[in-house]
């Protein structure tokens, strides 16, 4: 009570001396942290992300990082690229040519869905980086939270068997109660051995499913 801006944070030492983007890895400590407008006299929940996120990714291909969330107020939630850092406001020492909106060397940079969180890249060089991403929270069109994901990212040179995972960004809108049918191209499940679906509904639910089976799927 009498605070007005709360921010709860968790650092440990020390980062992977492996890690290419920055300068002195082995010496910055990782951090998240979440943020809540006390002022605004409301309980709320954190947004809570539906997995844990893609940390191998092949070199040379399409890939993409799954930050999605859903929260449990039914808040609206808006993604963006941060530095990452290793204490509050305190910005890791990132090699020349890297910040948090450019973590990697790729072809054409880096780009996040603002709506989905969906990171989509193509690497060009073997590398391990650090990537994160805060989510902010927005209730009747006001901010009222935010937190912060930093994961670590390895890329890596991939054979022509080991496929980089499959990403569909086609959103749909539904109604509690209702029924939505995801439809997959059996074309593109050649050679894969299981599909994930990411769907952010409100419980998070995540769907296993098998390519051999009918590729109409429908989820309550």
């Amino acid at each position: 009570a009498g605070c007005n801006d709360i921010r709860l944070s968790h650092s440990i030492c020390c980062r992977n001396n492996a890690i290419t983007t920055l300068s002195n890895p082995g010496s910055e400590n990782g951090y998240i942290e979440a943020h809540l407008d006390n002022t605004l006299s409301l309980c709320d929940n954190s947004p809570r992300f539906i997995e844990n996120t893609t940390i191998k990714i092949c070199n040379g291909q399409h890939s993409f990082i799954n930050f999605a969330a859903y929260d449990p107020d039914g808040d609206s939630l808006v993604y963006s690229l941060i530095d990452c850092r290793e204490g509050y406001n305190n910005i890791v020492e990132y090699n020349a040519g890297f910040n948090g909106t450019n973590p990697f060397t790729t072809a054409a940079g880096v780009s996040i869905n603002p709506q989905n969180g969906i990171v989509s890249l193509i690497p060009i060089s073997r590398q391990v980086s650090i990537i994160c991403v805060r989510v902010d929270e927005y209730r009747n069109g006001v901010k009222i939270g935010e937190t912060i994901r930093d994961i670590q990212v390895l890329v890596e040179n991939c054979n022509n068997s080991a496929a980089p995972p499959l990403m569909v960004q086609n959103d749909t809108t539904i109604c509690s109660g209702s029924t939505v049918t995801l439809t997959v191209n059996p074309t593109v499940t050649q050679g894969l051995d299981s599909i994930v679906w990411w769907p952010t509904f409100q419980n998070g639910q995540i769907i296993n499913v098998s390519p051999n089976q009918t590729s109409i799927y429908t989820v309550r």
